[in-house]
């Protein structure tokens, strides 16, 4: 390669990195507006984690609402440190037909090798059914399994409590949760 050519893309390269590092020719996304349908699910947002007596440790992130949705994950360790379950969770508002618009939450369980237990086309979704200061209550809607219906409650300093609760069918105790700031 002529040593002209060179010196051409070593000069190219310097003033690409130096545009990119300068911000000059690069625009920043545009956040979506963050005051929206799901403002009053907000205090969910953040990492959250619970050391149960048994030694395993609880973990749940919520990102902040932005537009109509919000996302999370949820993990779940054996007292060794090794994944018990995995959860990728979403909250969204749908807008319908038969209603203004309706909020649903959904989840799917992946195992430590992130295999999903789900079946792909079927997430486990819950509708919600009450929010106010105390919390949210999201009901049992399509493919839930044995889930009746999932409770956050907040609680001070940031903390948040979690329930799930089974159907009478299934006979299992609810699995609750008192997630602390991380």
């Amino acid at each position: 390669m002529p040593m002209w050519t060179a010196l051409l893309i070593i000069v190219a390269l310097a003033c690409g990195v130096s545009a990119c590092s300068s911000g000059v020719g690069v625009r920043a996304a545009k956040a979506p507006e963050l005051r929206g349908p799901l403002e009053p699910l907000a205090f969910l947002a953040g990492s959250r984690r619970e050391l149960r007596s048994n030694g395993s440790l609880v973990e749940e992130t919520w990102g902040s609402p932005a537009g109509t949705s919000m996302i999370g994950c949820f993990r779940w360790l054996k007292p060794d440190g090794s994944p018990m379950v995995f959860e990728m969770l979403s909250i969204t508002h749908e807008p319908s037909t038969d209603e203004p618009g309706r909020v649903f939450l959904r989840l799917r369980h992946y195992s430590g090798t992130l295999v999903a237990k789900e079946d792909r086309a079927s997430p486990m979704t819950l509708r919600l059914d009450r929010v106010g200061e105390d919390g949210a209550e999201f009901v049992a809607y399509q493919h839930c399994a044995d889930v009746a219906r999932i409770v956050y409650q907040r609680r001070p300093g940031g903390a948040v409590g979690a329930r799930v609760e089974f159907s009478e069918q299934a006979g299992r105790p609810a699995l609750v949760f008192e997630f602390a700031p991380a």
